[in-house]
């Protein structure tokens, strides 16, 4: 037994954060923010201590003037306590609920995200002495190496010797806003991340000008109660080639939280545009 939400995502074309840049299809992005608003007009996902596990793949463009559905699937026994803390773990380690919450996005019978969210007791390790909090505005990295054009769309600072940026948040209005003193939204986090590996594969990955990140699939592991001062670090990896992946850890007030980790492969503009052929097989989001 479950019980089913379901919503059709309307998003304007003109939209100035998701199509801050010309797109031939609807972002990736744009899928993961309407999946957890039909989560929100469920029941509340922010504020419990507990980590909210996500695993998401994309294996089809979400195509532009096509409707869009959304769906989310939650097993019956945890309808009254998924969203509020109060799921029992499988095991006493802080492993993952037994009723994870399905999530999917279609244009028609087709699928074009899919993917699960769970929940866990415990929390990462904090470090003995936190950091101390600076919420002081931070400047925005170069639009350019995040695909952005709009200052305001940069969600992150630029990288500092640490391998770190700090995650910037966004103006009142925006779609990723948090209202004054609520904890920053999931999708704030997991964009600002995937902002952050474009702008590795830039920086030390030496990616093209004009190359396109097509996303395959993401997860991320991050609490309910999202406050404080975010950051985002990486570990320099080899150079790889062909179908790549990125872990970025995040940090809340200098203590380690979570992550969000990402496989995605770069694409020239020639890929690309062979990837877009009604005959291409390849999907993804980028």
């Amino acid at each position: 037994m479950h019980d089913r939400w379901s919503a059709a995502l309307v998003v304007d074309p003109h939209d100035p954060y998701f199509f801050d840049h010309p797109l031939d299809h609807l972002p990736g992005m744009a899928l993961v923010c309407g999946l957890f608003e039909l989560l929100r007009s469920a029941d509340g996902i922010e504020g419990t201590r507990r980590q909210m596990l996500v695993s998401l793949r994309f294996p089809l463009f979400c195509e532009l003037g096509e409707p869009v559905g959304l769906e989310a699937v939650v097993p019956a026994p945890a309808r009254s306590v998924a969203f509020v803390g109060h799921l029992a773990a499988s095991g006493g380690d802080g492993a993952s609920t037994a009723g994870d919450i399905g999530l999917r996005a279609f244009q028609g019978e087709t699928t074009v995200c899919e993917g699960t969210v769970g929940f866990r007791t415990g929390e990462p390790p904090r470090p003995e002495v936190p950091r101390t909090r600076v919420s002081s505005p931070v400047p925005p990295a170069d639009p350019a190496l995040v695909h952005r054009q709009h200052p305001e769309n940069v969600l992150i600072s630029g990288m500092d010797a640490n391998h770190s940026v700090a995650v910037r948040r966004p103006p009142m209005g925006h779609p990723l806003a948090s209202p004054p003193g609520a904890p920053a939204r999931i999708e704030l986090v997991i964009d600002a991340a995937r902002q952050f590996a474009t702008m590795i594969n830039h920086v030390a990955g030496r990616s093209r000008p004009g190359a396109t990140f097509v996303l395959l699939d993401l997860d991320a592991d991050l609490p309910g109660d999202l406050s404080g001062d975010i950051e985002l670090n990486w570990t320099p990896e080899p150079p790889a080639r062909g179908r790549l992946s990125l872990t970025i850890r995040v940090l809340v007030d200098g203590a380690p939280r979570g992550h969000v980790g990402f496989r995605y492969y770069v694409a020239t503009p020639a890929v690309y545009d062979r990837l877009r052929r009604p005959t291409a097989s390849t999907g993804g989001q980028a």
